[in-house]
Order: C-alpha cells, then structure tokens, then sequence
C-alpha cells in the first residue's frame, strides 16, 4: 500500500544534506565532496580529541535562552559555574554575549547583583 510521494522523495533533515552535497558536486565535482568529506571528518576528530562535544551538545540551547531573554528585556546572572562548563562557554564566546559580570562564584553574589541591575533598570523607567 503506497501512502504518497515518490520512491526518489527527499525529506526532513535529508533533504538541507542533499542540497549541500548538490551544491558541492555542482561547483567542485567529486573530487571536491571527497576533499569536503576528509575535511568534515578531520574536524570532528579534532572535536573529540579536544572534547569540544558539549560545546555543541548544550551552548545551542543556552544562545537560544539568551536570545529570548534578551528579547523580553531580561537579564541572565549564573551562579557557581564549575570549571568546565565556564571553560566551553568560555571558547564559545557565550559569555562575551552575556556579559562576564553577569558570572557570580556564589549564590548571594548573584543575588546581589541582580538586584543591582533591577534598580538599574527602575531608574531608567
């Protein structure tokens, strides 16, 4: 029983994949998806041995925060970030975006300092 489409039907994450590969053999031919290929793998090798994983595991999620923060007007103040999280946040440049003030060693410390920015914020209103 055949519900639809094609036997040659593209679709989903696929079918960005195909269009890449497309574009790739249209302008550099076979040879040049190869080298593409070699080159992909090398770096994601580099990726593991480096262990740069949870940079791209997480710091995704954590820009999308950011930005719909940033949107609403609200602020981001962490608290206590172990080593290696501030370290692949670090590399990523997230906490260039947010702002290194907004990084406290202690709960009470971003306590504070939210409540800097909040006053901050009520005299500019």
């Amino acid at each position: 029983m055949k519900l639809g489409g094609s036997r040659v039907q593209i679709a989903g994450p696929t079918a960005a994949f195909a269009t890449i590969v497309a574009g790739i053999i249209a302008k550099k031919g076979m040879d040049g998806l190869v080298i593409a290929t070699v080159i992909a793998g090398i770096i994601l090798i580099l990726m593991g041995v480096f262990r740069l994983g949870g940079l791209i595991k997480y710091m995704h999620s954590m820009e999308e925060l950011h930005k719909r923060c940033e949107e609403k007007g609200v602020k981001l103040v962490f608290s206590h970030v172990n080593e290696q999280p501030y370290k692949t946040m670090e590399k990523s440049g997230f906490i260039e975006k947010v702002g290194k003030d907004n990084f406290r060693p202690h709960i009470d410390d971003a306590l504070e300092w939210a409540s800097k920015l909040s006053e901050s914020v009520k005299s500019e209103v």
